[in-house]
């Protein structure tokens, strides 16, 4: 009779070891503003426009695209763009307006950097058609 209590007891206490951990191996809840969890880092990167006069430019097409999405913005009256939650890591950022030529640098953000970049849009092209460097 000793012999089937143990084989119970020790029965018993492997269902509530496995009980336990399939507890801890499921996936944690999804926050509760319904967001999807996420490891991604984000920054935060802004700055103005200006043309060859140094003017701000309203209205200039920005565009940030990192290595999983592109982003677009347009500038305010000030010459203005901010990208709030642009990821950390190589990135390439673009400005183009018309009338005048579009400039696109390069840069790596920082983890959660606030990061002020100012484009300066070259001058239109001349008519005598010459390569121009940017």
């Amino acid at each position: 009779m000793n012999h089937l209590r143990a084989r119970f007891t020790c029965t018993f206490a492997l269902a509530g070891l496995w009980f336990i951990s399939s507890l801890y191996a499921q996936s944690p809840e999804k926050p509760a503003n319904n967001q999807p969890e996420s490891s991604a880092i984000f920054s935060v990167l802004h700055g103005v426009v200006h043309d060859s006069q140094n003017l701000p430019v309203r209205g200039a097409k920005v565009i940030a695209q990192d290595r999983t999405q592109t982003l677009t913005a347009i500038t305010d009256a000030a010459g203005a763009y901010r990208f709030s939650a642009i990821h950390a890591g190589p990135c390439t950022l673009h400005a183009e307006s018309s009338g005048v030529r579009s400039i696109a640098v390069q840069l790596l953000l920082k983890e959660n950097e606030d990061k002020n970049i100012d484009l300066v849009l070259p001058a239109p092209k001349t008519a005598d058609h010459s390569p121009a460097t940017v």
